[in-house]
């Protein structure tokens, strides 16, 4: 996997990214499961973190690829929650919550439960999940979303809430 010297249409952010002959011909968001093809060969660079990135990579080596996995990025609590504690402790004010992944929602659940608000959030909130990875991270945790974007994006969940006259 190169970069190629002509501007790509996939951001290099993408968790990976493949291409024949110095072109993309595909890139992932988490959500999506690879396209069946045939990928025999086709060397692969995985960079989810260490703990997310099999799934992928098995997917890749069943279909004839070669996954490389590289963890680019560590997912990790914040090191200070004080501004997150404020808003926990205000949640009764709030009407919903956005989940932008499933290790958003898995933290702030875990430090709602530690400060003694439960793994759960008041039943009249609703909950938004950004995509069906983190959709069903919020169902495990017992809550039902209240919409989940057809294209995962922030941004179009963004375009739900305005569609709504949410703020």
């Amino acid at each position: 996997v190169r970069r190629n010297k002509q501007k790509d249409s996939a951001p290099p952010w993408h968790a990976a990214c493949l291409r024949r002959e110095h072109r993309v011909f595909w890139t992932r968001s988490e959500a999506r499961p690879l396209p069946d093809m045939n990928l025999r060969g086709v060397r692969i660079l995985v960079t989810r973190p260490s703990g997310q990135a099999r799934p992928m990579a098995e997917q890749i080596e069943a279909r004839g690829g070669i996954a490389i996995t590289v963890p680019m990025i560590r997912i990790l609590p914040p090191v200070e929650w004080d501004a997150c504690d404020a808003q926990i402790d205000r949640l009764a004010d709030f009407a919903g919550v956005v989940f932008t992944s499933s290790n958003a929602a898995k933290y702030f659940l875990n430090r709602c439960a530690e400060r003694g608000a439960g793994g759960t959030l008041p039943g009249r909130m609703q909950v938004f999940a950004v995509g069906p990875k983190t959709a069903r991270y919020v169902e495990h945790a017992g809550m039902t979303p209240a919409h989940v974007p057809s294209t995962y994006s922030g941004a179009r969940l963004a375009a739900h809430f305005r569609a709504q006259n949410l703020r």
